[in-house]
């Protein structure tokens, strides 16, 4: 099957992208290098092609309730929820990001290589004319790193301080119409624009003309894997699949419960449910997910692990990376680096 490209895969051309087929698109592997990538991304601002990402309309709530692992009951119109699209056994079909939007019903952003399946499993549980597959209508364009709001600010007249993470807003960057969201998949603040795709070369060009003097970088696939790994954000098909937590009994849905990240953008909920299954499961149960939850972002010694002291005697080593979201460098310094007065700890 021939591989897709995305509306901007002209300019990656122009800036000489090393390119790479990644779930049925032609994606920028990489500009430069991974590493400088990545840095720019930590310590500057950084610029994604994100494109090749599905978008599915799901016009019917009670649908949208029944079909994915979280209760959207509380999300508010122009608000953003994690969840998981899962299918009959419990297995995981996708990862997906919910927007209520102001039209009524949701906006699913799922998995580049799972958009079509996604459809099809959503359109096969819901009523003819309730679900619409259209992401390739879009375009999609990440800005993230330290400076990255105050780059899509200066383009911007919509008042971005307002817009909380997870949120999301309608109005123009650069003279483009977009959706604008505060969310992203680095660990940094930024944000990501949903435009169309005759306005995504425009978007582009002025972002990264506006950002010279915030020294940003074009990034691609390869740093954004290892920012995503170091801020500890799954990736489907690697961390999860739909053998992942399959072996539940059909409609055995887990109902409240969970670590506290329950509140926040991971479904624990639902995980830790299904893990609990394993016991009595096991047999059927492919892969299962586990969750840890850092107590400090400071990072714990693995000798000084008493979290009420942990992040004031301990430091992590700044050379060579720089956090602008203070989001902890997890494989950049393993525990026996960890320094207490900037010597090695000895305890």
């Amino acid at each position: 099957m021939t591989a897709e490209r995305t509306p901007l895969y002209d300019e990656h051309v122009r800036l000489g992208a090393q390119i790479t087929n990644f779930g049925g698109w032609l994606m920028p592997l990489q500009y430069t290098s991974i590493r400088e990538e990545h840095r720019a991304v930590r310590e500057a601002v950084g610029l994604f092609d994100l494109s090749h990402m599905g978008e599915i309309r799901l016009k019917d709530d009670a649908a949208a309730q029944r079909l994915l692992t979280r209760d959207l009951t509380p999300l508010r119109t122009g608000r953003v929820q994690y969840a998981l699209l899962c299918n009959d056994d419990g297995g995981i079909n996708d990862d997906v990001l919910v927007y209520a939007v102001p039209e009524g019903g949701y906006l699913l952003v799922v998995n580049a290589g799972n958009q079509d399946s996604d459809f099809d499993w959503i359109r096969s549980h819901t009523p003819d004319g309730a679900v619409f597959n259209v992401g390739r209508e879009w375009a999609l364009v990440g800005v993230q790193g330290p400076g990255a709001v105050a780059l899509v600010q200066r383009v911007t007249s919509s008042a971005l301080g307002a817009v909380k993470y997870y949120a999301f807003i309608e109005g123009r960057v650069a003279d483009v119409a977009c959706l604008i969201s505060r969310t992203g998949y680095t660990g940094e603040d930024g944000f990501e624009l949903f435009c169309g795709n005759d306005d995504a070369g425009r978007l582009w060009r002025a972002l990264l003309e506006e950002g010279q003097a915030d020294g940003i970088r074009p990034a691609g696939l390869g740093a954004r894997d290892t920012l995503r790994l170091e801020a500890g954000m799954r990736l489907y098909g690697n961390d999860m699949d739909d053998k992942t937590n399959r072996g539940a009994p059909a409609g055995s849905r887990p109902e409240a419960g969970g670590s506290e990240d329950a509140r926040s953008k991971y479904s624990a909920a639902w995980l830790s449910g299904v893990a609990g299954w394993a016991t009595g499961w096991g047999g059927q149960l492919g892969k299962r997910l586990l969750h840890a939850r850092l107590q400090h972002r400071d990072g714990l010694c693995a000798s000084c692990a008493d979290g009420a002291t942990n992040a004031a005697r301990h430091r992590r080593p700044r050379e060579g990376f720089a956090g602008g979201s203070g989001f902890p460098p997890l494989l950049q310094t393993p525990s026996s680096q960890m320094t207490q007065g900037g010597k090695p700890c000895q305890t």
